[in-house]
């Protein structure tokens, strides 16, 4: 006779019924979230494997055709699908119910000087127009617009009014904009000036972009190839440096880097 080897669970190694050894977890809540939470890791890394995989045969390309590319880094940011369409009307009525109750709201009061809005560096500049607006989708109906926002618009303007204050956002809405991304997400990228973006806006920057600079040097006069992944291609890319003057992204489409 051959034992039988008890099945357990890969999580805490407690033993599993017969229903539970199909997926190997137990019933109990830490185990299933913890499962969950590893399942969902793997499927994030085998994404990020793929869309690398993808970057490494763009830049190869690149690099066979164009001397820019040769000798880059490379750094790949997910894409954006930035087809213009017509900004629902709810998506602004409900933007601007948002920024009319944050106006009205008791909270909102200037409780720290704010980061200076410095322009971004203009190699993460020529990144973040490579990209099109990847994070700015999360921006949705709020635009990531907050009580420090309006606490700074007041501060800005000494004595103005709510309805000012609606009017200066109001202005800037487009007609079109980014399909399925923030309000305020244009043609030409964020409709909003700066000083009236929220802190989120003025200074995130994505993980890839923060990895780069945190391992690249200032003086790094090494080209740096940024490739922006959508679904199963490169749609677009740049070469950059980080002592790069201002330069706009390239087209990345089947026959031009």
């Amino acid at each position: 006779m051959i034992p039988h080897r008890a099945n357990n669970c890969r999580i805490c190694g407690s033993a599993l019924t017969v229903h539970q050894a199909v997926k190997g977890i137990c019933a109990r809540a830490a185990c299933l979230d913890r499962s969950i939470k590893i399942a969902a890791a793997k499927k994030e890394s085998d994404r990020l494997a793929a869309m690398h995989a993808l970057a490494k045969e763009w830049l190869a390309d690149q690099t066979s055709r164009h001397s820019r590319y040769r000798n880059a880094s490379l750094v790949v940011l997910p894409g954006k699908d930035s087809r213009m369409v017509p900004l629902p009307s709810a998506q602004r009525d409900t933007f601007l119910a948002h920024l009319r109750a944050l106006t009205l709201s008791a909270a909102v009061e200037r409780t720290g000087e704010q980061p200076p809005l410095d322009a971004p560096m203009a190699a993460l500049a020529s990144a973040c127009a490579a990209c099109r607006g990847y994070c700015c989708k999360y921006g949705g109906s709020n635009a990531f617009v907050d009580a420090q926002t309006i606490a700074r618009v007041r501060a800005m303007h000494p004595g103005i009014e709510n309805e000012e204050i609606a009017a200066l956002y109001d202005a800037v809405i487009p007609e079109r904009h980014a399909v399925d991304s923030c309000v305020f997400h244009g043609n030409s990228g964020c409709t909003l000036p700066r000083a009236l973006r929220s802190d989120v806006c003025n200074q995130f920057y994505c993980k890839p972009l923060r990895e780069w600079v945190a391992t690249s040097s200032a003086d790094d006069n090494r080209p740096t190839a940024i490739a922006v992944v959508l679904g199963t291609q490169v749609v677009r890319g740049t070469v950059v440096t980080l002592t790069d003057s201002d330069e706009g992204p390239g087209d990345a489409g089947p026959t031009q880097g």
